[in-house]
């Protein structure tokens, strides 16, 4: 039969695995839920403020009259 073993050899694996699962759980969910939805805003961002950004940096430039 199967016995239940408190302390084995096993348990020393556990320990690791389970503390790389739960920060893998972890750190996946931080990238679908910030980094994701913020590279995917970047270029509408871009794109829309494009205008005011060459218009700035137009009136930087502008030669010595």
């Amino acid at each position: 039969g199967r016995d239940i073993e408190i302390g084995g050899l096993m348990a020393a694996w556990w320990v690791p695995f389970s503390t790389t699962v739960i920060w893998g759980l972890g750190f996946s969910s931080i990238l679908t839920l910030f980094l994701v939805p913020t590279l995917l805003a970047v270029p509408v961002y871009l794109k829309h403020n494009r205008n005011r950004w060459t218009r700035n940096i137009r009136r930087r430039i502008q030669p010595a009259e």
